[in-house]
């Protein structure tokens, strides 16, 4: 089929339907007809990305207003059917709803009221003050040498006092701080690697989807692997964590390959993961995304770029997210493997001062075979089996599936569809977390868009509700609007059918569910392969007194034996003098 796509033999939705599904992926023998309904499709799916433009007075209404609004009803009709006298006051709303129900409008929107825009119309700062604020704001987001928001203040504060200006305070001057963004200061105090952590999510709409083709892209990185391997005695290594690269498929975030390798990061062992790819995988990726390393940018991988037409690709500097799924493994076999061991960094914080004539010993780690063992059955045996985030499928499923109109009198009429679906969308009461980088948090998925995140910094959130159809798009509504919010995996389901979304939102909860109880039962099987492998291995005979609880002091007092010598702590028989000279006779 790709062939005969490739050859212009047959045509599908090249632009709207990804190649992984093949379920949705149609083909067609007509060139026109195949880029009719991919434009048609593409179409819907970009509107799905539009922010919605609510027509209704009631959907925009405020909870006061609409509250407001509902009690004036009640007494309207109340005058209507003669329970209450007519006042003067009310007699225009009367007229109002009386002429809504006639026309066929709905008599709740005459009622509403405005006590939203009542209030303070002007602040209270005067052109001085906003002016000595703006200009500390600035000197905070540009000048390093200010380390906190209170230190910010007391200059500001110094600064009015000396032109006579009463200070705001500092309620006002961080209220007006978080109306800019985070990433100029960032930036000031920490550079680039500072500037992208703090970078605001990317809205769907913006982005790419991943590659669709299992081992066609790879992502690859390196670290220190967080154990030791030899003790501080043998100093003939220069060095004592190895060092892990790890490559990631693209496609469905299966590990590709691994190398180990004593030393630092270097090109010798980016080529034994490049032939372990070749050697676990039978092909090589065409695409490599690698951060700005020696090893990726010398000459070496570029002639062997050129060699196999393969192309490097390399995220911003100090952007670990554009290199995320290599950076996660990472951080996951150094959290789940390598800090279970001991003489790693992490266990061996705590009991360094106590044990710090033993040290040598203390911080020496299992055999190298020993640590390429556990890390050939965590990346190729638990790894690819694990669900990770919202996916609720483990790498190595996802490596496998990815080879009319008629008028009726009496109906109601939708006259904006964005309000329908407002309407008919569930509200979200708790489990919801509301960051204004990150955007909406909700059961491990992240709900992010340009509109909301630019309207939380001046807002507050009043309710957030989520699609009844597809769980991958959440409405937010503020004071001026009602805003779209969506997941990264939304782009990739946009063009499938309701059925299909609604059949995943039905066996979410159930997937979730056995994710978690998969997730415990490979976390313990693991814990006890790390006990076993660490009672087994012979570098920490000698902290068997320690585990047991006895008492150093005592154990200094028994002198060791050395193999084959003499126990002197054997002493039921007593050796007398005559007894070694008739031996000597």
């Amino acid at each position: 089929m790709l062939c005969a796509l490739a050859e212009k033999r047959l045509h599908g939705l090249l632009t709207s339907i990804p190649l992984d599904l093949p379920d949705q992926f149609m083909l067609f023998g007509n060139a026109t007809q195949a880029e009719e309904c991919d434009l048609r499709l593409l179409s819907a799916v970009r509107r799905q990305a539009e922010q919605p433009i609510a027509e209704s007075k009631l959907i925009t209404a405020t909870p006061v207003d609409f509250a407001a609004a509902k009690r004036r009803l009640a007494r309207v009709d109340r005058m209507i059917e003669g329970l209450e006298p007519r006042t003067r006051r009310y007699a225009a709303l009367v007229r109002k709803v009386c002429d809504a129900r006639a026309t066929g409008e709905n008599p709740l929107e005459v009622c509403l009221t405005r006590y939203v825009n009542s209030g303070r119309r002007v602040g209270q700062l005067t052109a001085d003050q906003e002016a000595a604020l703006m200009r500390s704001i600035e000197r905070y987001r540009r000048d390093a040498s200010i380390r906190t928001k209170l230190q910010a203040h007391d200059k500001l504060v110094a600064d009015c006092r000396n032109r006579g200006i009463r200070p705001p305070g500092r309620a006002t001057f961080h209220t007006r701080l978080q109306r800019y963004s985070r990433e100029v200061r960032a930036h000031t105090i920490g550079g680039h690697r500072a500037f992208h952590a703090a970078e605001a999510a990317i809205d769907p709409k913006d982005r790419t989807l991943r590659c669709p083709v299992p081992g066609l892209m790879v992502h690859v990185d390196s670290t220190k692997f967080d154990a030791r391997c030899s003790p501080d005695q043998l100093q003939g290594f220069g060095f004592e964590c190895p060092t892990l690269y790890v490559a990631m498929d693209s496609a469905s975030g299966m590990p590709l390959g691994y190398a180990v390798l004593f030393g630092p990061s270097r090109r010798l062992a980016l080529a034994v993961l490049i032939r372990d790819v070749l050697h676990r995988q039978g092909v090589l990726p065409r695409y490599w995304i690698a951060d700005g390393g020696a090893e990726y940018v010398g000459p070496w991988f570029e002639g062997f770029c050129d060699y196999t037409t393969a192309t490097r690709i390399q995220p911003p500097p100090g952007a670990p997210r554009k290199n995320s799924l290599a950076e996660n493994a990472l951080g996951r076999i150094n959290a789940e493997v390598a800090h279970r061991f001991l003489g790693s960094t992490d266990p061996d914080k705590a009991g360094r001062s106590v044990t710090a004539k033993q040290k040598s010993y203390a911080t020496a780690c299992h055999n190298y075979s020993t640590i390429v063992a556990e890390l050939e059955t965590y990346l190729f045996g638990d790894m690819p089996r694990t669900p990770v985030g919202s996916t609720r499928t483990g790498p190595r499923d996802e490596w496998e599936r990815s080879g009319g109109v008629l008028e009726q009198v009496g109906c109601i009429h939708v006259n904006c569809m964005d309000d329908f679906l407002i309407a008919t969308s569930v509200p979200l009461d708790r489990d919801v977390r509301v960051d204004p980088i990150r955007g909406v948090r909700y059961l491990q998925r992240k709900y992010v868009s340009d509109e909301l995140l630019r309207l939380i910094r001046t807002e507050r959130p009043i309710e957030i509700r989520i699609d009844c159809v597809d769980s991958h798009r959440i409405y937010v509504r503020f004071r001026s609007k009602w805003v779209l919010a969506r997941t990264a995996q939304s782009l990739k389901r946009g063009g499938l059918s309701d059925a299909s979304k609604l059949f995943e939102g039905a066996v979410d909860g159930i997937r979730r569910s056995d994710a978690a109880k998969t997730r415990a039962e490979i976390r313990r099987q693991r814990t006890q392969r790390i006990d076993d492998a660490n009672a087994a291995a012979k570098a920490t005979r000698h902290l068997e007194r320690q585990f047991d609880g006895t008492d150093q002091a005592q154990s200094k007092q028994t002198p060791e034996v050395e193999e084959g010598g003499f126990d002197w702590g054997d002493l039921d028989q007593l050796i007398q003098p005559f007894d070694v000279e008739k031996e000597g006779a």
